[in-house]
């Protein structure tokens, strides 16, 4: 298919002031970096949930600087104007000549939504859409990719009962790293490190407890540099596995105007 194209048919001709009846809708939306063809996209899943009152009609994507508002150009959307009916899921791709420097936001523009934005898209995170591999899952449950997605409602759970467990991250290249972030569900590591690689093979330790306390764990003041940074819990905080919202990694804060 090259294009596609929707219309609408009133029941009254060209009585387009019907269209201010048509009710609010709340779109769901998540966006996170991935790397597709060698080149960094943005993904973003809209969906208008199921139990929506009406169809989200005339969705209009949009990256923008998030202080200004500026629009991103050149930006290239996999779809650009379309409708979900209710419980209905658009997978977008969104392609960039460069990927933008500064904090972004994704604007949903649509006829009848509401709010009209996205939280910013965390560029500063490494490790957002990036490969992930991990020592095992919980069967029937998601896989790493879930501790990487920039959702906090996604989790990576790893077999019950055993250490050590780990989870990897390729960051594409070698890289400084000042932070990291770790968001745990109620199955936490109590002794873990965090470390670093450039060839997965030979591990520097940046970072290392017995006291982990699970919750929000944001690690700071960090030292060292790889291609690859690896979670490796060696003593789990309950009978169960190590469960991990996000693992988030941060470099060397950006100074201003750069």
């Amino acid at each position: 298919v090259i294009s596609e194209n929707f219309y609408w048919r009133g029941t009254q001709y060209q009585h387009y002031t019907a269209l201010n009846d048509i009710r609010r809708v709340r779109l769901r939306v998540t966006s996170r970096w991935a790397t597709a063809g060698g080149a960094d996209v943005l993904r973003a899943d809209i969906t208008n949930p199921a139990a929506s009152p009406a169809v989200a009609f005339a969705i209009r994507p949009e990256v923008v600087q998030a202080g200004t508002g500026t629009p991103i150009r050149p930006a290239f959307p996999s779809d650009g104007y379309f409708s979900l009916v209710p419980g209905e899921t658009k997978h977008l791709t969104i392609q960039f000549a460069h990927r933008p420097a500064s904090p972004l936001r994704l604007v949903v523009e649509c006829w009848n939504n509401t709010p009209k934005f996205h939280p910013p898209v965390d560029t500063s995170n490494l490790a957002l859409g990036r490969p992930v591999t991990a020592s095992s899952t919980e069967p029937a449950g998601a896989g790493p990719e879930a501790a990487v997605d920039g959702e906090a409602a996604t989790r990576w759970s790893s077999a019950w009962g055993v250490d050590p467990q780990w989870i990897t991250v390729d960051l594409g290249r070698s890289t400084d790293i000042r932070r990291v972030t770790l968001l745990w569900e109620a199955a936490y590591a109590k002794s873990y490190r965090i470390q670093v690689s450039d060839d997965a093979v030979h591990w520097t330790d940046i970072y290392q407890t017995t006291a982990g306390h699970g919750g929000k764990e944001d690690l700071t003041g960090l030292r060292g540099r790889g291609r690859y940074m690896r979670l490796y819990g060696t003593e789990r905080a309950t009978p169960y596995g190590y469960s991990l919202y996000e693992f988030k990694v941060y470099g060397p804060p950006r100074l201003p105007g750069r």
